[in-house]
């Protein structure tokens, strides 16, 4: 309802039928990137590092309590924090 009294308005400013419709396009096109730009905000910060390929075999050997915490650390050379990030990632899949 709104684009068809939008789309008169503009016809009636710019005479050209042709020329209306593209500005209306256009504008629906930029409305329509701001929408999106709302509802996905843009990723900040450093991309996370994806999980190592052993980690699954060490996490199970951690968990069976063959190796500690900090054997698992080193295999994997990642920090405690690092570590303990990577098994809540792991866990929630």
């Amino acid at each position: 309802m709104q684009e068809a009294a939008l789309l008169e308005q503009l016809c009636t400013i710019i005479e050209d039928e042709e020329k209306a419709l593209q500005v209306m396009k256009l504008v629906c096109e930029r409305e329509r990137q701001i929408v999106r730009n709302f509802t996905t905000p843009p990723r900040r910060g450093r991309p996370r590092k994806p999980l190592p390929p052993e980690f699954e075999e060490v996490y199970k050997a951690y968990r069976a309590h063959r190796i500690t915490r900090l054997q698992a650390q080193e295999r994997l050379s990642i920090s405690a924090d690092q570590f303990y990030r990577m098994i809540r990632k792991y866990e929630q899949k």
